[in-house]
Formats: C-alpha cells, structure tokens, sequence
C-alpha cells in the first residue's frame, strides 16, 4: 500500500480511513514510546481501555519500562523498612548500628528485630536477602554477625545516595557444589600415593598445624610411618583430613577432583571418603573422632556451606566433654602427649566457638574463663614459641567472648556501656603489650611461620572493630563526634585499615591463605566498615584500604567460595556509593629492603599530626592510638612509604599453592591508570572481574 492507502482508494480515487487510522495509531505508539513509566502508570489506572497499542514490541516497551519502575521502587521500600528498623532515639539521629542498650532504660520496651537480630524468611528486604542463600532459609543471625554490618551500610546508603544495591552472584562460590553433597565411604580407605601423601603431610603442619597445634608432628608422622592408618579407620579418617586440608596449599593435579576444572575440589578426593559426625554416639567417642571433627570444621570453612562448621563445633565440644577433656582428670593421665592433645584440641574447639558464634550472633556453647585448665605446653620437637603463641590466642579469644557477652548480650541489660568498654579497651591493651618482640607485626619477617602466626594473633584488629561496631553514630547526626566518649569511629576506621595492611601483607607473601576461620569475616569486615566510613565523611573518596581487601579475597578464593561470596557482596555494595578518583598507593609495592617498619606504641601518645606520623612509620596498636589518628586523612597514613608492603623475597616451591598469590594484580596492570577511572562504579566492575 503506497504511502500506507488501500488499493481500493487508489482506484476510486477517495480518501483512505485506514490511512488515517494508521496515522493516528503511529502517533499514538510514539507518544506511548516518550512517556515515562509514572505516565504509563496513571494512563493505564485512568481506565483508558484503549491505551495499549497492538503493536507487540510497543506492548513490551510498557510493560519493561512500568517493571523497571515497579522494582527500584521495591528496592527503595526495602531500603527504607530496613532504615526504619534501626530506632534510635530522636536526638541522636538514625543510627546505622542497633544501639547498645543505653543505661536507664527498662526490659519494658518493645523488642523489635534491629534489637534482637534478624531471621531469614521472606519479611526480610530483598536487599538483605540477596547476601543470604536458599540453604540459609529460616536461620537466626545475631547482631555480632556480618549481616548486620550490611544492613547498616544499606541504610547509610539510602540515607545519602537514596540508592540500594544488587549482587551479581557468581554461580561457583553462591551454590552448593555437586562434589559436596555425597559423602562416600570406601573400604579400605584411599590415601595418596606414598610421596603425595608425605607432601601434603608436609604443607598441613607447614601452613594449618602452626595456626591451631591441634596434632603433634613427631607423633603423627611416627604413626604414619609405622603403617597405623592403613589397620586404624580413625586414624586413616584423621590422616585423610589432613591430606584434604594439605591439598588446600598444592598445585599438583592429583589433589582435584577428576573431570572438573574448579580449584575448589582440591581435597575433596579424600574428605569425601571421611565421616565428620559419628554414625552413633553410643559409644564414647575416642581423640581421633573430635580431632576429626575440629579439622572437618576447618575444612568446612573453606566450602561453600560453612554454616556446618558452627553445628560441628557443639558437637565437638560435647564429645570431649564426655572424655573429660576439660577436666585436670584428664590432663593428669599417665600419658602427657594424649592428655596435652586432648586439652589442645578441647581448648582449640572452644576458641573456634568464640568466633563462629561471633560472626554468626549466636550464645556459645560454653564459656572459656568457667574452666580450670592449664594453658597449652611444649611437647617433643617443638619449640618455645609454641607455647607462647597459643597462650596469646586462647586469651584473645576469651577477650573476644567477654566482648560478646557485654556488648551483644541475648537478654539484654541495664548496664553502663562507657565502664564495660574502657574495662575491655584496657583488656586488650594488656594483651597487646603481652606479644613478644618475636610474634609482634613485622613485613619484613623472613620467617614465613612467625609472620602466619603474628598476623594470625593481630586479628586484634578484628576484635577491636567487634567491640566499638555499636557506637558509631549515624552519617546524618547532628552530634559531633567529640561529644561522644569514645572516638569509635576513628578507632573501628584505623583498625579496619591496619587489619587490610596486615592481611594484604601476608596473602602477597605467604604461601597460601591463613587457614583461620575468622580471616574472611575480618577482611569483609574491615571493607564494610570503612565504606560505611565515607558517608562520615563531607568529601567521599575512596579509601585505598578497601582495595586491599579486595585484593585478599581475590586471592583466597581461589581455593576458599566463601571469600568469592563475599568479594561479589562487597562489589555490590562499592557500586555507585560515591564518585572517587583511585589515589595514589595504586602503585607497586616496593621490595623489601626499601620497607622500614617498627610497632612501638605508647600509651601517652599526644594528638597526632599527619607529618608525624609519617615520621614513626609504626603500625598501631592501642585503641587510644587508633582513636587519635585521623579518621578520613588516610593517604598519608596508612599509605605511605612507609606502609608499602612487600610482595617479593621468597623462593617459591614447586608444589606450593602460591604463584596467584604473590600477584593478583599483576604489577603492570598496576601501573596502567586507565584501570581506575573517576567513579566507583567503574571500580566496582574492576572489582567484579578483574583485569582484563
């Protein structure tokens, strides 16, 4: 049909209606076309029937553009809801943390979710739902867990930018593997070929034995020799552990599963064959069943399903409570190395229920200062500092749950929160001061154990951030941060960024991950709280130590899913939060000649200067310390010369997991600006998929 007439009007010569309603109808599609969606919206409720078009690809334009609309205002409803559930009271402004239950306040008052935690069902904003799994469906997380963490910074977010954000999850490290969901048990069991079997011996008591002691080397590897394994199914089930902890640190092709490309099967060949719950607890359970179950816990954390980790470590504890591990009965008998491991291995679960229970807001099982036990000692062929290091972690971790009992109590109290936070700031000062020059924080330290287990030991940090989370106030508050008593802000902001410096040091220089359950949480953590940090500040800018935590988990999760998790969440949460420029410390590290480093930290430090502190070039410690630096002139600080860490120095194995390690950021990517262009969203696709 020329110019859109029928060929009837061109033969009579008349005019064309159905021209002319095609014309209107085009008309009508381009106005639909230039509308927004709040027009589609109250053109279609006017009841106007004939306001959609039958023209298909115009129906589908409506029908995304009134979808798009529908969902951002979904997210911004669930951001509000979860803004709203932090109640505060009015002179302080919307709080991003529950606040602590201020003293003079009764149990009369209403609980609500904010105050007590946060259960995962279908009430919960998508926005909070999405950091979550199917698997965690119908689960409790308290308010010392992450996920609070989350929320505060979605409500601090909205507040500011009135946006929300969206994860892309990555299938590999947000679904249960195929692998993990079969347990086989083969008899007789399967071991790794003899020199294998002594390589991945080798890297457990290298890489996990030095963190946790749970097993003695001399007589492990004296069992191992004399065949026990092979006639003993609980010490071949604790010998397979180890292989499948070891594999975490080999490259060799043997440790993964076969006909599967993912690094996360390394050691699942011989976990799977292991039973971590007893199939009875009839019979009272033996040494080798709890060590079992403390490395399955280990194991577990590394998996994408770590939430069996938190039941395992109750279980544990109940086991070696029927064998008296906690009792001076035990530790008596006759044979000192077993009475030693079964103390070792009760005290070790105890430290692991401190944590997961932490980071999941949940009661402990029990409590460690209730017990009347020695602290570890030196067994055959070990040296001092054994002791020493893990005198220092069981009392960190009992500082830990005196900080979770007062300051994340399940029944809430009546209490004076400034008393209770100097009494626990004192309590790790002492601690602090307590580490030996040896296991104190040194970048340069050559002997790759000592600098596992000091950087292992500085998640003092962590517990630092832990304790002053609930006071830091609100973006939006009218009160100035010197009217509050404690400087919480400054001190979880600078704790946070010492905690990166640590841990970036350590992933670039170590041969693999630290294999302690809290590292990832520490890291996310420490990354949260300083994002979080730039809406405090007037002139939002990227602090460089996010990227450090990016970095690490880059680097773990190549064997660990959970840190692949958390690396999308915190890509998530980087996209659009503030336009920044990548400062300069984006460039490479310097060698370890050129880094000077030193810890000495007074108490009596005065009101420190930016230029005086590039003068002391120390990493600090105390909380006072951290409180007196300043909370957003960080370049200077924590960037500087002296802060550059070390990245090269070490031979590297060949059957070590470390060649990504040492570089994920390849160091002339990281001299290519065009990387870090001006906005955060372009960082946070950086972040998502690394350079190309």
């Amino acid at each position: 049909m020329p110019g859109g007439v029928c060929s009837n009007c061109i033969a009579f010569g008349s005019v064309c209606s159905r021209a002319q309603s095609s014309k209107a109808e085009d008309s009508n599609n381009l106005s639909n076309k230039s509308r927004t969606a709040q027009e589609h919206v109250t053109y279609i409720l006017s009841g106007s029937k004939e306001y959609l078009s039958g023209d298909p690809p115009v129906v589908y334009q409506i029908l995304v553009a009134v979808s798009q609309y529908a969902r951002r205002l979904e997210e911004a409803l669930a951001a509000t809801t979860a803004a709203r559930s932090l109640s505060v009271p009015p002179s302080l402004g919307v709080q991003p943390f529950p606040p602590p239950y201020s003293h003079g306040e009764t149990d009369t008052e209403t609980d609500n979710e904010s105050d007590d935690g946060l259960l995962v069902d279908s009430t919960l904003p998508e926005s909070l739902q999405q950091v979550t799994r199917d698997i965690a469906t119908n689960r409790f997380y308290g308010k010392s867990s992450n996920i609070h963490l989350i929320r505060a910074f979605l409500a601090a977010k909205m507040e500011a930018t009135g946006d929300s954000f969206l994860i892309n999850q990555r299938p590999e490290f947000w679904n249960v593997r195929p692998w993990e969901l079969t347990t086989e048990i083969f008899l007789p069991q399967l071991f790794p070929e003899p020199q294998l079997l002594m390589t991945l011996i080798d890297l457990f008591f290298s890489e996990v034995n030095i963190l946790i002691y749970v097993l003695h080397e001399i007589t492990f590897r004296r069992a191992v020799a004399a065949g026990l394994h092979l006639h003993d199914q609980g010490f071949g089930a604790v010998v397979l552990a180890v292989c499948a902890l070891g594999a975490k640190y080999s490259d060799d092709s043997r440790v993964f599963l076969e006909h599967s490309d993912s690094e996360h099967t390394a050691g699942w060949v011989w976990f799977r064959q292991v039973r971590v719950v007893p199939p009875s607890l009839v019979a009272s359970p033996s040494l080798y069943e709890i060590q079992l179950i403390l490395l399955g816990i280990l194991y577990l954390a590394s998996a994408s399903t770590p939430e069996e980790s938190w039941a395992l470590v109750g279980l544990g504890l109940r086991m070696a409570y029927d064998l008296g591990a906690h009792s001076r009965v035990r530790a008596n008998h006759k044979n000192n190395i077993e009475a030693e491991l079964y103390k070792r291995v009760f005290l070790i679960l105890l430290c692991s229920d401190v944590i997961m229970s932490s980071l999941l807001g949940r009661p402990r099982a029990t409590q460690l200062r209730e017990l009347d036990l020695d602290l570890p000692v030196a067994l055959e062929g070990e040296p001092p500092i054994v002791v020493i290091y893990a005198s220092l972690l069981i009392k960190l971790m009992d500082i830990w749950g005196r900080i979770q009992d007062a300051i994340y109590p399940v029944k809430r109290k009546d209490q004076n929160y400034q008393e209770i936070v100097a009494e626990l700031d004192s309590a790790l000062n002492e601690w602090v001061d307590s580490v030996p020059e040896q296991l104190r924080w040194d970048p340069n330290q050559r002997d790759l154990t000592t600098m596992n287990q000091s950087a292992c030991l500085y998640a003092t940090y962590y517990v630092q951030i832990i304790l002053h989370r609930p006071f830091i106030p609100s973006p939006g508050s009218h009160v100035s941060l010197s009217s509050i008593t404690f400087p919480s802000l400054a001190i979880a902001a600078n704790a946070a960024r010492s905690c990166a410096h640590v841990m970036h040091v350590q992933s670039k220089r170590a041969r693999g991950p630290l294999y302690n359950p809290q590292i990832i949480s520490s890291i996310f953590d420490s990354a949260t709280v300083l994002l979080l940090n730039v809406f405090h500040n007037s002139r939002p800018s990227a602090d460089p130590s996010v990227e450090r935590c990016v970095d690490v988990l880059k680097a773990y999760e190549r064997r660990w899913q959970v840190a692949g998790r958390s690396r999308d969440i915190l890509a998530g949460m980087l996209a659009g939060t503030a336009p920044s420029t990548m400062p300069p410390s984006m460039k490479r590290p310097r060698s370890p000649e050129d880094v000077t480093s030193t810890i000495a930290v007074t108490r009596d430090i005065e009101q420190l200067q930016v230029q005086e502190i590039e003068r002391l070039l120390f990493l600090p410690l105390h909380s006072e310390a951290l409180g007196r630096l300043p909370v957003h002139d960080f370049d200077s600080i924590f960037h500087s010369d002296a802060f550059l860490e070390t990245e090269t120095g070490n031979p590297e194995p060949d059957h070590r997991f470390s060649t990504s390690l040492e570089a994920p950021f390849p160091d002339s990517r990281l001299e290519n600006a065009a990387l870090f262009e001006n906005t955060w969203n372009e960082w946070s696709t950086y972040i998502a998929n690394g350079p190309n």
